[in-house]
């Protein structure tokens, strides 16, 4: 997807549960994370030492998307609401 800045890995010890909402914690950086099962109707993830950070950029700031695996990396256009960001 273009929206995507990158694709990270990051470990579940990287993740740090912050109020409702969980951080990817990298030294001195902070990466808020979105699971979406908290946001639709989908299964949550499992339990796994390993995620996939789908990360967005919107404008200057940056969010994550967790994911527990990686099927197939494609460029395609999209439009991504970020107004509930």
């Amino acid at each position: 997807m273009s929206s995507v800045a990158r694709i990270e890995r990051a470990t579940s010890a990287e993740i740090s549960c912050v109020g409702n909402g969980e951080l990817l914690l990298r030294g001195e950086k902070m990466l808020p994370l979105v699971r979406l099962d908290r946001h639709l109707t989908v299964a949550p993830l499992p339990q796994r030492k390993i995620y996939y950070v789908l990360v967005f950029q919107v404008g200057e700031k940056e969010f994550g998307i967790l994911s527990s695996r990686l099927n197939e990396v494609r460029n395609m256009s999209s439009n991504l609401d970020v107004t509930a960001i």
